[in-house]
């Protein structure tokens, strides 16, 4: 018996075929997560020893809106609700689902979970961050008129956040005349991240700023 030969014309089209399959395997949660890892990669190619503090700033901000736009997109992405929850104490903020179902409890796979992280927590740490040696802090959320400190955001499924106002994030870095803040502005209602103009005046109604040198 004569053994069939592949058609040589389809086999291109096989190819294609085993590719398309291949390209539909990544969700559109883990395309978020290489984004989010390439912005905070981004933030953090900064020389370890000489970084100013202006630098460090910048830096910072950088990353709170990748992090941002990333529970952002998750919620959007899986139809729930996904929390930032920030503590100035520790120089930290924390995210986790906070939605009805379960089973979004366990977060994606991400590098920048912390040891301490569970499944269901991934926490920003600024000062394990290699943004140099200087004093980049968070010193707390504001939200309202008038402004009123807050600890959380939360994104729904719609993008938006569950207040009626923005958001405002504010970091801080330098020591004495040199200091200087930044805020990243939350949109209540599209849940888009931006950044606002840095200052050397310090935002009002923030208990961790009583601490600051």
């Amino acid at each position: 018996m004569q053994q069939e030969l592949p058609n040589a014309d389809q086999t291109p089209l096989r190819n294609l075929r085993t590719s398309s399959r291949v390209a539909r395997g990544f969700s559109l949660v883990e395309m978020m997560v290489v984004l989010t890892i390439l912005s905070i990669l981004a933030a953090l190619v900064i020389p370890y020893f000489e970084t100013t503090s202006v630098d460090q700033l910048q830096a910072g901000v950088t990353i709170v809106v990748a992090d941002v736009d990333y529970a952002r997109g998750l919620a959007i992405a899986n139809g729930s609700n996904y929390r930032i929850t920030f503590t100035p104490t520790t120089n930290r903020y924390q995210l986790t689902h906070t939605g009805t179902n379960t089973l979004l409890n366990t977060l994606p796979t991400s590098p920048f979970k912390l040891q301490t992280d569970t499944a269901t927590t991934q926490t920003t740490r600024f000062d394990t961050l290699p943004l140099g040696a200087g004093e980049l802090k968070l010193v707390g959320v504001l939200r309202g008129t008038p402004s009123a400190e807050h600890t959380t955001v939360t994104f729904t499924p719609l993008g938006n956040t569950s207040s009626s106002d923005d958001t405002l994030i504010w970091l801080t870095s330098g020591l004495g005349t040199s200091r200087r803040y930044q805020a990243v502005r939350v949109s209540a209602v599209t849940g888009l991240a931006t950044v606002e103009a840095m200052t050397a005046t310090a935002p009002t109604g923030l208990a961790a700023l009583s601490s600051l040198r």
